[in-house]
C-alpha cells in the first residue's frame, strides 16, 4: 500500500497550501500597515502561522526524498501532530485575553466588557 501524500492527491493538498500562504502574509501585511499600534502583533501572528501552513509541504518533500518507506509514516505523522500541537498553544497564548490585554489585539478591552445583566436586561 503506497502512502497517501506520495499520491497526485498528497502533492495537491501541499500545493494548495502556497496560495493560502500567499494571501494569508499579503493579508497580514496590509492589516499591520492599516492598524500601525499592532504592527507586532500581525507581523508576529504571519511569521508563526507562516510556518505552520508552508510545514506540510516541507514535510512531505522531507519524507519523499529522505526517509524510507518503513519509517516515513511514523516520521510524518508525529511532525505533523507536533507542528499542529504548536499552532494551538501559539493561539491559546495569543488569543486568550489577559488581565494586561498585552497579546490581545483587538479595540476592545476585556474591561470593557459587560454582561447583558449588568444593563437590567434578563
Amino acid at each position: 500500500k503506497q502512502w497517501y501524500q506520495r499520491r497526485v492527491r498528497g502533492y495537491l493538498l501541499a500545493a494548495i497550501h502556497i496560495p493560502i500562504w500567499f494571501y494569508f502574509v499579503v493579508s497580514c501585511l496590509r492589516t499591520g500597515m492599516v492598524h500601525r499600534r499592532k504592527a507586532h502583533f500581525y507581523l508576529s501572528l504571519g511569521c508563526f502561522f507562516s510556518l505552520w501552513l508552508l510545514a506540510l509541504p516541507i514535510i512531505l518533500i522531507a519524507a519523499n526524498t529522505a526517509l524510507q518507506d518503513w519509517i516515513r509514516l511514523k516520521t510524518v505523522t508525529l511532525v505533523e501532530q507536533a507542528v499542529r500541537v504548536a499552532g494551538y498553544i501559539y493561539m491559546v497564548v495569543v488569543f486568550v485575553p489577559t488581565h494586561t490585554n498585552k497579546h490581545f489585539p483587538f479595540h476592545l478591552r476585556v474591561t470593557q466588557v459587560m454582561s447583558l445583566n449588568d444593563k437590567g436586561q434578563d
